[in-house]
């Protein structure tokens, strides 16, 4: 048993596998700005909505409490350098970034992502260290393909063949 702390806490949720996600908003310039995010939850399907989970060390912190808009793609596994890219820090990212965004509806999408959601901020809640976005979805794409997953503080690409989840009934 490990004592509950904050190595404990980081290295027991590095044992659950999330997909990848970047976070697209616009800066105080009016550019795209993008970081990327696991802290990603669907809420609800009655009104659609999705949380977002933001650190308040994170520059795109203030971009999203001043734009109150942000589009969410989740990565296919061959855009692995996007999210490496959007995972550093703006002043350590030294190579031209890696990735082309495309307006659909009000926010940004990273073109050739598994899905992408045009949110709405209807609601903040500052937590911890964290501020939780609870937003209205306004617009939705879906591509076929495979996600790239993020489990035990690396990057991972699933099987080419994944196994169907079984289907339960509601009866």
């Amino acid at each position: 048993m490990l004592a509950a702390n904050k190595d404990s806490f980081r290295k027991a949720w590095g044992k659950f596998p999330t997909g990848v996600t970047v976070i697209t908003t616009l800066d105080d310039k009016g550019e795209v700005h993008a970081m990327t995010a696991n802290g990603v939850v669907s809420v609800s399907l009655e009104p659609l909505l999705n949380l977002l989970s933001v650190g308040h060390h994170a520059l795109t912190l203030g971009y999203l409490q001043k734009s109150r808009r942000y589009g969410m793609s989740f990565l296919a596994d061959s855009q692995q350098e996007i999210g490496v890219y959007y995972a550093k820090r703006p002043g350590d990212r030294t190579a031209p970034a890696p990735a082309r965004f495309t307006k659909h509806g009000e926010s940004y999408k990273v073109e050739g992502a598994l899905a992408y959601f045009d949110c709405k901020v209807v609601a903040t809640h500052d937590e911890g260290d964290h501020i939780l976005f609870i937003s209205q979805v306004e617009e939705i794409e879906v591509s076929d393909g495979m996600p790239l997953i993020f489990y035990d503080t690396k990057w991972h690409k699933l099987p080419p063949t994944p196994v169907a989840a079984p289907r339960y009934s509601n009866s």
